[in-house]
């Protein structure tokens, strides 16, 4: 993650990703108003969101590797 993110949205990004779900990551990473936070920072983090999950699909073992 990005140096200049805080502790904080780290956390949101990381539940986001284990849970697909914006407002129950704003609210686990300690944020205000979840829902409408959850919301700001989905969009705000969209890049780094679909980065991170780029690279663990790309990470997944596939049958034809076998």
């Amino acid at each position: 993650m990005n140096k200049t993110n805080t502790t904080q949205q780290e956390k949101f990004v990381e539940m986001f990703l284990l849970t697909g779900n914006a407002a129950r990551a704003a609210e686990v990473a300690g944020y205000g108003s979840p829902k409408q936070r959850g919301y700001e920072l989905k969009n705000k983090f969209k890049d780094l969101i679909e980065d991170r999950q780029k690279r663990t699909t790309g990470n997944h073992c596939r049958a034809k590797d076998y």
